[in-house]
């Protein structure tokens, strides 16, 4: 078979070349939980969202490995899960950021300058950043709804409080 008829018969079925997504890799507990927190909202309109404001903090990396790795995947296939690199750590460049959105608004990428985000640094960054966007949401579209996930500094008992 030449190789103008494999890039002929990939082209037909859709089948393109692209860089595999690299994201961290999801435990079947986390799947679980997520599968369940989408089946519990999949009724939702537009308007049920509007008055939720996500926030997460990330790490920026520059990775000290560059090694790219392709596979052959449909638009629909791309964040299956044999299309995904799990990210490894390594000597990297790195900075802490908080950051979060809402309805077609986003918020400033906040550095956190701390090694280690623990309860303490997580309730300085909310109590500095959020009170202003939550009177801003509740102003806009009423009662505001905080969003974030289950990361340990999220659920420790200050932090819920």
């Amino acid at each position: 078979m030449s190789i103008r008829t494999i890039d002929r018969v990939l082209r037909e079925a859709n089948v393109k070349k692209c860089l595999a997504q690299t994201r961290p890799q999801l435990t079947a507990v986390h799947v679980k939980k997520r599968l369940e927190w989408t089946i519990a909202r999949q009724n939702w309109t537009a308007e049920d969202f509007e008055g939720i404001l996500y926030s997460d903090e990330c790490t920026v990396r520059k990775s000290a490995n560059p090694e790219q790795q392709w596979v052959f995947r449909t638009p629909q296939e791309k964040w299956h899960t044999d299309s995904i690199k799990p990210r490894a750590r390594a000597n990297e460049v790195w900075l802490k950021v908080w950051g979060y959105f809402w309805r077609g608004n986003r918020g400033p990428l906040v550095p956190i300058l701390e090694g280690k985000v623990d309860r303490w640094v997580y309730l300085s960054l909310l109590d500095e950043h959020l009170p202003p966007v939550m009177r801003e949401i509740a102003q806009a579209v009423g009662d505001p709804q905080f969003q974030q996930d289950n990361a340990q500094v999220h659920t420790a008992l200050d932090t819920r409080k």
